[in-house]
């Protein structure tokens, strides 16, 4: 029996020994592991940058000139907002029964479980609401001379195409665009204003058009300027023509004794203001390169 009591006495001396640093140890462990469970559920705040959802849109309406993103903060535990991304996080507006034009809604989100929200920068988000329609815009071709002595005429096949977009957008296309070297037999279009700047958010259809070329020595061009023929009803006012001049090719005998180019509203007039397309009185054989569009004022 003198063996294993030597064995105990051993075990109980290497247990006691140092014990007050080892209850130390233990006490601190425990301390720690309370410490740092605190931590994790403690309540603390994030924030993300939240994709903001359109809600409510007919659809015949586009919404334009809205912030792709809002600041959203949450609070919550840290060990659960550690574990969030911003596309956990739902943001949205309301647009149901809104008329046509600038507006302001209030930013609505949707917080992840166990969370709530902080803020929401801006609480409200502004925006447009248009009507998506179409309209005919006439083709405008751009082709790059082959030489000095030479040149280039275009036509376009359609002559013109279907614009479609946002009403807001589509009152500023004035022509579908196809640029083209000579001998190309198509060309990609795109929707540009009165300034040959390209308008955004509109599609045309179709989005190519065939292109067929002439090219002579005997053809001359002339800038010649636009004039805008008496009204047979109310009067104008405001007018503005777009290009004031425009191009015109044919025989030099022709288009040299050419001064100017009276015009008339290729649709009938309105009271109020409106864009209208205008249709040149050319002689025979005579083509214009450009097409002029007049923005003027009915008075009722």
């Amino acid at each position: 029996m003198a063996e294993p009591v030597n064995r105990l006495e051993r075990f109980i001396a290497r247990a006691l020994h140092n014990l007050p640093q080892k209850l130390g140890a233990v006490v601190a462990a425990v301390a720690l592991w309370f410490a740092a469970s605190g931590e994790r559920q403690a309540t603390v705040e994030r924030t993300f940058d939240a994709a903001l959802l359109v809600r409510g849109k007919a659809e015949d309406q586009v919404v334009t000139d809205l912030a792709r993103t809002v600041s959203v903060t949450l609070s919550g535990a840290r060990d659960r907002l550690d574990g969030l991304t911003a596309g956990l996080v739902e943001a949205s507006i309301n647009v149901e029964g809104l008329p046509d034009g600038p507006f302001q809604a209030p930013v609505t989100v949707t917080p992840p479980a166990d969370t709530t929200v902080a803020r929401v920068t801006p609480k409200a988000a502004s925006g447009r609401v248009d009507a998506v329609v179409s309209q005919s815009v006439p083709v405008q071709v751009a082709v790059s001379r082959a030489g000095l002595n030479t040149l280039v005429v275009a036509v376009a096949a359609p002559r013109d195409v279907t614009a479609t977009g946002p009403r807001g957008r589509l009152a500023s296309v004035a022509s579908a665009l196809a640029l083209a070297g000579p001998g190309a037999v198509s060309a990609t279009l795109t929707a540009i204003d009165d300034n040959g700047l390209p308008v955004q958010g509109v599609t045309l259809h179709p989005a190519r058009v065939r292109l067929s070329f002439t090219q002579s020595s005997v053809l001359t061009q002339k800038l010649v300027m636009v004039r805008l023929a008496a009204p047979t009803g109310k009067p104008y006012r405001d007018v503005v023509i777009a290009p004031a001049r425009v191009r015109l090719v044919g025989p030099p005998s022709v288009v040299n004794a050419i001064g100017f180019v009276t015009a008339s509203p290729a649709t009938p007039v309105v009271s109020g203001t409106q864009k209208v397309r205008l249709t040149l009185e050319i002689p025979s054989g005579v083509d214009a390169l450009d097409q002029a569009v007049a923005t003027l004022t009915v008075t009722p």
